[in-house]
């Protein structure tokens, strides 16, 4: 049903990150494996796509697009690889069901539905940050204090807004769960991590590139794996906005 099996691979946006984490994977397997392996590189890429449109998830959308963009934009053979993304967003876009291209063209109806609610959530956790903004209100504690620090006035005088006690509900961004659990030493802890892994994996694949002395077996291995944990936690970074994904262990 679009659902992954429990704890962080629970509910369907849930399932959409980890398929979204995987995918590069699959890509540079096809690109740098031979024989069965990358036939089976290939199989397990149409099976992520496929359980990431399954699930539904507008952020698992858009993780996969900005890690398969990565991926086309960075990887070897761009011209290929252009040629195949264009050929397989066709064959995408009329494999998927009507209901689902529906649910992505809603990304940009940013006033009403799930979207309007998840704003007024983030400017919760916005108001939180400001009443703590060097360490936060705690680790996993938005849930406790939410309904203390929602928005008043204007738009949010819904009564749906105001007659609705928020504390017990997630934060569905990680950046703010991030601000306002860890303020302002965590969300810069978070992004010295992200940072610093990706001028890691980058820098050793520009060596491996530069040192033609290796053997053509061990630079493919490098470039598979950095170019799939480059791609893996762009992707994850992406889809992450939409997600409460900080105690996830992807990072």
């Amino acid at each position: 049903g679009g659902r992954g099996p429990g704890g962080f691979l629970g509910d369907e946006n849930d399932l959409a990150l980890g398929c979204v984490g995987a995918f590069p994977f699959a890509f540079y397997g096809f690109q740098l494996l031979g024989g069965w392996k990358r036939r089976v590189a290939a199989a397990c890429g149409v099976f992520l796509v496929m359980a990431i449109v399954v699930s539904f998830s507008r952020g698992g959308f858009v993780g996969l697009a900005c890690a398969l963009l990565y991926c086309i934009l960075t990887g070897s053979h761009k011209v290929r690889n252009l040629l195949l993304a264009a050929v397989s967003a066709v064959a995408f876009l009329l494999a998927v069901p009507s209901s689902y291209m529906k649910e992505i063209y809603s990304i940009g109806e940013t006033d009403k539905g799930t979207a309007d609610s998840r704003q007024f959530l983030w400017l919760t956790a916005f108001n939180i940050w400001q009443a703590h903004p060097f360490f936060g209100i705690g680790g996993g504690n938005f849930n406790y204090v939410a309904g203390g620090h929602t928005p008043k006035g204007g738009r949010w005088d819904k009564p749906e807004y105001q007659e609705r006690n928020w504390s017990g509900t997630t934060v569905h961004s990680t950046y703010f769960q991030i601000l306002s659990e860890f303020g302002l030493l965590g969300i810069l802890s978070f992004g010295a991590i992200a940072v610093g892994h990706l001028r890691g994996v980058s820098r050793i694949r520009r060596l491996a590139h530069r040192r033609r002395s290796l053997p053509k077996k061990l630079r493919d291995e490098i470039e598979l794996y950095s170019g799939s944990l480059a791609a893996g936690m762009i992707g994850v970074l992406a889809a992450s906005a939409f997600l409460s994904a900080a105690f996830y262990p992807y990072v």
